[in-house]
């Protein structure tokens, strides 16, 4: 008991409160409207299917702004300090017990780094960990690591490749958890040897997985602001707003709509495409590996909305895969209903709102000039949770349930992919 009052003081004086905040649920009626906010600097938590956005109220003048864009908003979170508290107390009992489970608590970027190092030391002939994918450090010096998992007994090597990423924002933390995950269940369902789909895909495919995409962001979340959600880059010369949306900073049609040239923004771009080491390490990685082996799948992890997103996001134009994407994608979410009785959508990424410079839309569109035209079936994966919802400060509780139901779904996409890769 001695430890988690000692934690909870720390929190309380360490960190940003957000003690007079709360998040509405409001009405919106086009993608413009979700733009017209985040200019304005209002907090978009999440956009959801239903024609539902959920915002985070700051500062008086939010409300104004929300009322310009916005109809028929109603309290969802009425006191985001108390929620935030109350999360951070799970998590750290969950920690705390004397035989903790680790998908019972949410783990800092040292933790998660451990873990994916110890996982390549105890299984060497399957995992191989990577301290740093591309030689870059972030603007506060930490690296991008990642794991990547196959047969590596198969002296022939793999078929194909596949590419993950999670934690491009910092405070999405369950997305961090669920492919974490991800990658507990590919290296324990080969080893055990229960799983005919895993085997045949851990035979055939190496599975990379970038396990905190934010790092600096990351481990900012948990010391300062529980809802910062860019990198740490300095301020620029001209402003004293610290940070970039990294999804928007990828060289996909960089500087579009859907993202900010202001440093203040939660969607600033970056002063350039690829400007950024986190990005770069990305693409650097993606792309040599691509070179070597096709990439069939590729995707990018985050919270919240429960939503299954296929490309376009930069224009409202169905892609070449567009009929492949719906039955990939319907029969995602139908594996996560019947799993957990949880109602996933899938579509289109622009049917919500317009981005440019995300990953997932370069992660499609780079396998057109990596593989001689042969595309990489790629998705943004929203995670929980959407309803009544305690938004990015999910209860440790859910990491599992969460965890689970989309390896199901994903145990599922190997199998179609491994057996029909996009054309």
């Amino acid at each position: 008991m001695l430890a988690l009052l000692s934690f909870l003081a720390v929190t309380a004086f360490g960190r940003l409160s957000h003690e007079g905040e709360y998040i509405l649920r409001c009405r919106y009626q086009d993608g413009s409207q979700i733009h017209g906010l985040q200019t304005h600097q209002v907090d978009v938590q999440a956009v959801l299917a239903d024609g539902f956005v959920d915002v985070r109220v700051q500062r008086p003048i939010d409300l104004d702004y929300i009322k310009e864009y916005t109809t028929n908003c109603e309290v969802i979170v009425q006191d985001l300090e108390k929620l935030t508290r109350e999360v951070e107390e799970q998590n750290e009992a969950a920690r705390l017990k004397d035989d903790p489970t680790w998908f019972s608590a949410y783990h800092t970027y040292d933790e998660l780094k451990t873990w994916y190092s110890n996982q390549a030391k105890a299984f060497p002939n399957l995992v191989k960990f990577y301290d740093n994918i591309a030689g870059l450090t972030t603007s506060q010096n930490r690296t991008i690591f990642a794991v990547s998992i196959f047969n590596y007994s198969n002296t022939a090597g793999p078929t194909y490749k596949a590419f993950h990423t999670a934690g491009i924002h910092a405070r999405e933390w369950v997305a961090p958890s669920t492919l974490n995950y991800v990658v507990d269940q590919l290296i324990s369902r080969f080893n055990d040897r229960s799983d005919s789909v895993t085997t045949a895909w851990v035979n055939a495919v190496e599975t990379w997985a970038v396990g905190v995409l934010n790092p600096d962001g990351y481990v900012y979340s948990w010391t300062t602001n529980r809802q910062w959600r860019k990198n740490r880059r300095p301020a620029p010369t001209n402003s004293t707003c610290i940070g970039v949306d990294q999804n928007r900073n990828f060289p996909d049609h960089w500087g579009g709509g859907g993202s900010s040239a202001s440093p203040c923004d939660d969607t600033y771009r970056g002063p350039s495409a690829n400007s950024e080491p986190e990005v770069q390490s990305v693409v650097r990685t993606f792309q040599t590996e691509a070179t070597k082996k096709r990439i069939i799948l590729a995707i990018d992890w985050h919270s919240y909305s429960q939503l299954f997103l296929r490309p376009y996001g930069w224009q409202n134009a169905s892609s070449p895969d567009e009929t492949r994407f719906i039955e990939l994608g319907n029969a995602y979410v139908g594996s996560i209903r019947s799993t957990s009785g949880l109602t996933y959508t899938s579509q289109r990424s622009y049917q919500l709102y317009q981005t440019t410079g995300s990953a997932s839309d370069w992660y499609y569109g780079a396998s057109n000039q990596q593989s001689n035209t042969q595309r990489t079936a790629a998705w943004t994966v929203e995670l929980r949770p959407t309803g009544s919802n305690p938004g990015f400060v999910l209860p440790p509780a859910q990491i599992t349930p969460t965890g689970d139901e989309n390896w199901r779904a994903l145990r599922l996409l190997h199998e179609s992919i491994l057996n029909r890769p996009l054309p």
